[in-house]
């Protein structure tokens, strides 16, 4: 289910230019708030709203900006701080409408024009971005940052040749800096075009050793002008962010090579200055993370362990995300309750706290670390994560209920409608025609403007391979969806198929290694946008795309809503249909679909579900009756096993288990519940009894 999410100061540290950050190049910082207006009132609000920005009062100066821009008239310097202060707030969506009221008022403010952009880009909203960054550098063609950003546009968008316009642009306009110079690295190597990337990369570094020499000085000097690292840092700055760009694309291998150069970059700085021990520490998380990528667990554990010397909220909240990803959920807890002492007035810190007990099943606890953070201040997640919380205990209809009702107030595209559809299929009270009629209206709308099949241009050739998309976020660990592709891998036909894994998860082990060793093309898409994702697809000639995840997290059903291939199917991850327009096809057996449901048909649309527990009764009576008719050939009783969690068993499933459905069957039969991250045995103290008692 979709629910809560971590949080940590870094989400709170929003600054103007988070959008080269998100890209890993910092560049100058948008323009800042400007003074002269004509309305005495106006540039009162404004010059107060000025004054408290720079005493570090973000939220007062935005009051004061929006009070300036609530009179009448008013200029559009009133309209653009405050959108300034919004975007660094972190409240995006409200920044964007001030700067496109600001540009009601002057529409040839390219500063305006410029942050409605990285808006626009924050927001996932390529298009507009793209549209508004090409406005800015028609009418400024030596606007730097305008071009540098763009090209990170179109990068997301899968636009290679005009990416190579634009940072090429950057870097004619200003050939001293480095930042275009690095994203035209990471572009290359993206696109496959690796000595064109060396070249890129090289050059660089080179711009940056001639920056630090232009600029002698010491690391962690104050220089109010200077945006970015200092040029003494440049090298190490340029090598990390390489490795990081590296990791993201699932390069691990040259992710290592970058890293070490960094590394040896940070004992060379060090030598002029002690590092900070934060930024010390998030350098032995990407490092941890790139190991244990490799598969070396001991070294990558190590410098997790160097990484807990940390003693900023943001860092020890990071490591215990990468840590929690990798499964080490215990040591990711130990880490945030670290961190709550560091922080005890800190409403992230419990908030995190929380986020990490709910996701141990340790429900108790989580609610009392939400109560604390919800103490501290307002916390937009709660309701989320009480309906997460309730579905995890087996309150499957109160958890379908807060997450319906955040998915309507959300609108069409919400997740919590994923999450209201998984909490359907465990209700006591819903039957399977009512579930499907629940995910007939919470998706109905999601298809609105999607593309028809018809406009692809695949090729239709009949004696080509077939090429096969794959969509998933769970070759991992023990996942059930990994436990049942693993043997299905190797056994399909490669002269028949071509497969492509798009894996969009954030956890890696042994398992996903081997899951990429046995595909012919792999492709790390977990922190893509929806348009970003289809764009690769069709460049890709995907001709059957398959979802293996359904309603469960990590999904993209906004993005198979809207139609990223000719032909789209259903597979493993969701038992039945999830109602999502433009799925064609659901893939599956007589038990999952049985005679009559329709299910395996051909569709234009929604589908109807299909019976949920029920299937999995069907398998076990039917074992069971095998067992019956040779028990003294088979011995003693028969065992169902489930992976899912002990919660998940709601009222239903336990009538048809204690009931005369599978216990009067066979005479000894019993249900073991392969539960993971439960504690204590409190946890199942209450599932246990309502087992017993029936």
């Amino acid at each position: 289910m979709e629910s809560h999410k971590r949080r940590s100061a870094v989400a709170d540290r929003q600054s103007g230019h988070h959008d080269m950050e998100r890209d890993g190049v910092s560049v100058a910082a948008p323009p800042r708030e400007s003074v002269p207006v004509p309305s005495a009132d106006a540039a009162r609000l404004i010059e107060l709203g000025y004054a408290r920005r720079h005493a570090g009062d973000l939220k007062a100066a935005a009051e004061l900006y929006e009070r300036a821009a609530g009179l009448p008239g008013a200029p559009v310097q009133a309209y653009f701080n405050w959108g300034n202060a919004l975007y660094d707030l972190g409240r995006v969506p409200e920044a964007r409408r001030a700067f496109e009221a600001a540009l009601k008022v002057d529409a040839a403010s390219l500063p305006s024009r410029l942050q409605l952009a990285r808006c626009a880009a924050r927001l996932d909203d390529l298009p507009q971005a793209r549209s508004h960054f090409e406005s800015v550098v028609r009418q400024d063609g030596s606007n730097f940052s305008a071009w540098l950003e763009l090209g990170h546009v179109l990068r997301r968008q899968g636009d290679l040749d005009a990416m190579l316009v634009a940072y090429r642009r950057a870097m004619a306009v200003a050939p001293q800096r480095w930042e275009a110079m690095l994203s035209m690295a990471r572009g290359l190597e993206e696109a496959g075009q690796f000595e064109m990337a060396a070249t890129a990369y090289h050059r660089a570094v080179l711009a940056a050793g001639a920056a630090a020499q232009r600029t002698p000085g010491t690391p962690g000097t104050s220089d109010a002008r200077r945006e970015g690292p200092h040029p003494v840092q440049l090298l190490r700055t340029i090598h990390w962010r390489m490795a990081r760009f590296r990791l993201e694309r699932g390069d691990a291998a040259r992710a290592l090579e970058a890293m070490r150069q960094a590394l040896m970059a940070q004992r060379i700085e060090s030598q002029q200055a002690p590092l900070d021990v934060n930024e010390l520490a998030e350098m032995q998380i990407d490092l941890g993370e790139i190991l244990l990528r490799l598969g070396l667990d001991q070294e990558a554990h190590r410098a997790f362990e160097r990484a807990s010397a940390a003693t900023a909220e943001a860092t020890l909240a990071r490591l215990a995300e990468t840590s929690f990803r990798f499964n080490l959920w215990q040591e990711a807890q130990q880490v945030l309750q670290r961190c709550v002492a560091l922080y005890p007035h800190s409403a992230s810190a419990h908030w995190n706290l929380a986020h990490a007990y709910a996701e141990s099943w340790q429900m108790d606890e989580a609610l009392e670390s939400l109560a604390r953070a919800e103490s501290l201040a307002p916390q937009p997640g709660a309701r989320s994560m009480r309906a997460s919380i309730a579905g995890r205990r087996g309150e499957a209809d109160q958890a379908l209920e807060l997450y319906r009702e955040m998915g309507e107030a959300e609108g069409p595209t919400s997740r919590m409608r994923s999450s209201a559809a998984m909490s359907s299929l465990y209700s006591d009270t819903l039957s399977a025609q009512e579930v499907a009629a629940l995910h007939r209206r919470l998706f109905l709308e999601m298809g609105t403007g999607a593309r028809s099949a018809k406009s692809f241009s695949n090729s239709r050739d009949p004696e080509r391979r077939l090429r096969v998309g794959l969509v998933t976020a769970d070759f991992h660990h023990q996942h059930p969806v990994n436990i049942f592709m693993q043997p299905i891998l190797p056994r399909l036909d490669p002269a028949a198929i071509e497969l492509t894994v798009y894996f969009t998860g954030v956890s890696y082990d042994d398992q996903t290694r081997l899951a990429r060793k046995r595909v012919a093309r792999w492709v790390e898409c977990s922190g893509w946008a929806d348009g970003q994702l289809a764009r690769r697809i069709e460049l890709d000639g995907i001709d059957v795309l398959l979802d293996l995840a359904g309603h469960t997290s990590m999904n993209r059903m906004a993005m198979f809503a809207q139609r990223a291939a000719p032909v789209q199917a259903s597979y493993l991850g969701y038992p039945g249909s999830t109602g999502v327009p433009n799925i064609d096809w659901l893939i599956a057996d007589r038990v999952v679909a049985p005679a009559g449901t329709d299910a395996g048909l051909p569709v234009s649309g929604l589908r109807p579900s299909a019976p949920r527990a029920a299937a999995h009764v069907r398998i076990v009576q039917q074992c069971a009756q095998a067992h019956t008719a040779n028990r003294g050939a088979l011995g003693g009783g028969i065992e169902s096993r489930s992976w899912f969690a002990i919660a998940s068993q709601g009222a239903q499933f336990q009538r048809w288990w204690c009931g005369d459905r599978i216990q009067d069957t066979v005479r000894g039969a019993r249900c073991r519940c392969l539960q993971t991250r439960v504690s204590r045995a409190s946890r199942v103290d209450r599932h246990d009894g309502r087992i017993r008692r029936r």
